[in-house]
């Protein structure tokens, strides 16, 4: 393509040697920093965009490397080299009949008059990438990134797909899936939306949809969105997990909608249960020898299981107990080292069939088996119910035991039992450990105590956990309560790493009607962690939430000098702030209704000198109570494992 002044032409000649030269010495930098100084001086020059296509693609960004080559061939559509280029990448990202298009059209065209080798060989060899050709990158690393529960960057590999390969259907529904894991529902809904048009069967899509409704706390939707799927597909035992992980919020009329699903769960678990009877070692145990446990988990990582687990698991008597830990999640990260560090056996059991795993559970006569896994999707529902070891108990996560298939032991507290014996079903009986349910690790990782807010702002600073999948139509009611008894108070939703505008405004409209919608501000976290230092140093109290409690939350409020207020309800998994609470030494925060605890939190905000005093001293009455003496917790913990086995 010759210029009016053939010496400015042989510079660019030059130019565009020199990049192709750094290019084959792989030194990529230096070659990209020479097109950006003179890409502006020749945007109209296929050839340029052409070789910064090949720089994005020896830097593993496929989809770059397709939009400068479409770019550069709307420039030029007779250049060969361009059109070999988009034969070869379209072919390689698995898209081979455009691959096949472009590779015909390029037989037509004539190469580059003046560069013979503008292309590396790599770029123009067809034949080549239609051998390799394969889902493109992008879809792999978003589909490994996914199984390792890195959802932040998953996002980023589906979404590099989708430029790549919008009609990947797979990749929109795993981007879906992922936006619900780093907090943006709304989108979430978006894509799975789309996704169902080309597969309105897939039941997966409401389940999941379920959920991102109850993260924009729309239950309704929520609910009728568990209709759908289980319409489509009542008998899956993964759906029907599914429901139940979005169903676990519904309170009001919605509240039995729970049960019946759970109802459900049980009768197909059961059934498939009866093919899956394991062969179990007849004599009678020896009084002396430690108890075989086994645990199995499908999420050992970061999280609330990990850090009470821990407490469990760092302490346990070898002499008393011999702990199995069943893997049955695909990866894992620095927690999973450390629990494998800790656990004296350990087995992989991902894609091993349940009648294999119930036979292997029960030929190491395996005792007592501790569901980890809850209602969850993944989980081995069939394998508890078909009572693999005598004793099956579910610790730290949903349902704790209750109506959970195969689960025939609670373990209860002193806090929790009232609310458990009444909840308690048919063939299961509840052990009470003499301490609490829950202990951790002192949190040396949020820093240093922070002075009062209230006393820099002139006003208390509510704060409470942005998962708005926890804002049942109580916790709104209750929360506004609060904020109308305690003039000119704010109320901040933080502790979380995303909070989408989409979201921001849902959360608004639900205060609308009580009037304190201006009174809420959101703070996002900094970082990737637990917690978010920068929400607690900015909160004088903590608000927790109903039916549903937090967990680990409260005892980082705690840890930070803020006082947690929480509202008990009927279920274990309103009992939770209770047990943490009563472990801390501080029943005194423990609401009995939303009455009381609106009391109670309105009774802390009147008085800021007691709140500072508090503020000061909280996190050494934390570090002596049972709430972090976790050897203790330990202890009492394995008598009560004792005692469910006897």
């Amino acid at each position: 393509m010759p210029m009016t002044d053939s010496s400015e032409y042989e510079n660019y000649l030059d130019l565009l040697q020199e990049i192709i030269d750094l290019q084959q010495a792989d030194n990529i930098t230096e070659a990209l920093n020479l097109i950006s100084a003179n890409l502006a001086k020749h945007a109209d020059k296929p050839e340029l965009y052409l070789l910064t296509a090949v720089c994005s693609y020896r830097q593993n960004d496929v989809g770059q490397a397709i939009e400068l080559c479409e770019k550069a061939h709307k420039i030029d559509p007779d250049n060969q080299e361009i059109v070999d280029s988009l034969a070869v990448l379209k072919t390689i990202i698995g898209q081979v009949n455009d691959g096949l298009y472009y590779a015909k059209l390029a037989t037509t065209l004539m190469p580059h008059p003046d560069i013979p080798d503008l292309l590396p060989l790599e770029f123009s060899n067809f034949f080549h990438a239609l051998s390799i050709a394969a889902p493109s990158r992008h879809f792999l690393d978003g589909l490994y990134l996914f199984n390792g529960r890195q959802f932040p960057d998953a996002v980023k590999e589906f979404e590099a797909e989708l430029r790549i390969n919008p009609d990947n259907a797979g990749a929109l529904k795993k981007l879906g899936h992922a936006q619900l894991f780093v907090g943006k529902p709304g989108q979430a809904l978006v894509n799975l939306s789309q996704y169902a048009k080309s597969a309105p069967d897939d039941a997966e899509v409401p389940a999941l949809s379920a959920m991102a409704h109850c993260m924009l706390a729309d239950f309704d939707s929520a609910a009728a969105c568990c209709r759908n799927a289980l319409e489509a597909a009542p008998q899956s035992v993964e759906i029907l997990m599914h429901v139940l992980e979005a169903a676990r919020y519904f309170d009001g009329e919605l509240a039995t909608f729970y049960d019946d699903v759970a109802r459900t769960l049980n009768a197909v678990v059961a059934d498939a249960a009866t093919d899956c009877v394991p062969e179990r070692n007849q004599a009678s145990r020896n009084p002396d020898a430690p108890i075989n446990i086994g645990m199995i988990s499908n999420d050992l990582r970061e999280g609330d299981q990990y850090a009470f687990l821990m407490a469990l698991v760092e302490n346990i008597n070898p002499k008393k107990f011999k702990l199995t830990v069943y893997q049955q999640s695909p990866t894992g990260g620095p927690v999973f080292q450390e629990f494998k560090s800790k656990a004296a056996n350990w087995r992989r059991i991902v894609d091993m069939d349940d009648d294999v795993l119930a036979m292997i559970i029960a030929r190491q006569d395996t005792e007592l088996l501790i569901d980890l896994c809850g209602f969850s999707s993944n989980s081995r529902a069939v394998v508890f119910a078909a009572k693999a070891a005598p004793v099956v108990t579910n610790l730290y996560c949903e349902p704790f035991g209750f109506q959970a298939p195969g689960t025939n032991v609670i373990i209860s507290d002193a806090a929790t039992l009232a609310a458990d014996q009444q909840n308690i079903g048919d063939g299961q009986r509840i052990v009470v450990t003499e301490g609490g349910l829950f202990a951790l690790r002192p949190l040396t990782l949020l820093g240093a105590v922070q002075p009062l807010p209230a006393l820099e702002n002139g006003h208390i600073t509510f704060g409470v956990n942005c998962k708005p999948q926890h804002f049942s139509p109580g916790t709104v009611a209750y929360w506004s309560r609060v904020l109308q008894a305690v003039d000119g108070a704010r109320l901040l939703m933080g502790n979380v790493a995303n909070i989408p505008d989409d979201t921001a405004a849902r959360i608004r409209s639900l205060f609308a009607a009580s009037g304190v919608a201006d009174r809420i501000d959101f703070l996002e976290a900094t970082g990737i962690q637990d917690a978010d230092k920068a929400f607690f140093n900015s909160i004088d109290i903590y608000l927790d939430s109903t039916p549903v409690n937090s967990t680990q939350t409260i005892a980082h409020a705690l840890w930070m000098g803020v006082p947690a207020v929480s509202c008990t309800s009927g279920r274990r998994s309103g009992m939770i702030g209770a047990s943490m609470l009563t472990s801390a030494g501080k029943p005194e925060w423990i609401g009995r209704d939303i009455d009381d605890a609106v009391r109670i939190a309105t009774d802390l905000a009147s008085d800021n000198d007691a709140l500072a005093r508090v503020r000061t001293s909280l996190r050494e009455e934390i570090k002596s109570s049972a709430l972090m003496d976790t050897r203790d917790h330990a202890i009492k913990m394995m008598a009560a494992l004792e005692q469910a086995v006897a």
